[in-house]
């Protein structure tokens, strides 16, 4: 049923046999969903990203799809640090007082945790530590005002082409780029994120070629 905004919804629970005495019962209403409009719950995140500033060439999103196989995440870390990852999600009102966590990790020898959850207008910061590379980690959001969902996240170093897997394609994509400054075009072949594409990041892509990630979590 839709509920106008601003109206209240009365759920009426009536005994069908008014002789009986019954013990004391709970009724619970779940599933609420709101448009997106005023207070009541967010939709689903329209916008799910893992966010990076690469030194002062600026700050460069790749997409996390909710569904089906997950985005990969082929940066080390945020300003160099290794494990260290920003997702943001964007709903269509604030999503304070929403709380996020890590439930699942694939492979189960994957680790990474949350390290903390902040918002700025309609966007939820989650900051990620610790994570392992080479996993599909799953996101796990719910409380306040946001609809609970299960987001996968791929952690892949050095998978400049977002296919799954390092190889020598990665490597020559890098090499290509090398001595360029980071842009909206190549700033996934800037893998340790300092701005700027260089022979370290060739050295990390040719470390771990032959690595690859799980599609799913």
């Amino acid at each position: 049923m839709d509920v106008p905004s601003g109206a209240t919804l009365v759920v009426v629970v009536q005994d069908a046999n008014a002789a009986q005495v019954d013990s004391p019962y709970s009724v619970t209403v779940s599933g609420l969903v709101g448009n997106g409009v005023g207070p009541g719950p967010c939709l689903p995140a329209p916008s799910i990203v893992s966010r990076k500033i690469h030194g002062g060439a600026g700050t460069f999103d790749i997409p996390m799809p909710s569904t089906g196989p997950s985005g990969v995440e082929d940066r080390t870390g945020n300003g160099g640090v290794a494990g260290e990852h920003t997702i943001v999600l964007t709903y269509a009102n604030s999503p304070v007082g929403a709380s996020a966590s890590v439930t699942k990790h694939n492979p189960p020898t994957g680790v990474g945790t949350v390290s903390g959850v902040s918002f700025s207008g309609n966007d939820m910061i989650v900051n990620l530590t610790g994570v392992s590379d080479k996993q599909v980690l799953t996101l796990s959001t719910s409380g306040g005002a946001v609809s609970s969902e299960i987001l996968p996240v791929g952690f892949l170093a050095g998978d400049t082409n977002g296919n799954r897997a390092v190889s020598g394609s990665d490597v020559a994509q890098t090499k290509a780029q090398s001595g360029n400054p980071a842009g909206a075009g190549n700033f996934r072949t800037d893998v340790n994120a300092n701005g700027a594409v260089s022979s370290s990041d060739v050295s990390i892509v040719k470390s771990v070629s032959g690595n690859t990630v799980p599609l799913t979590p």
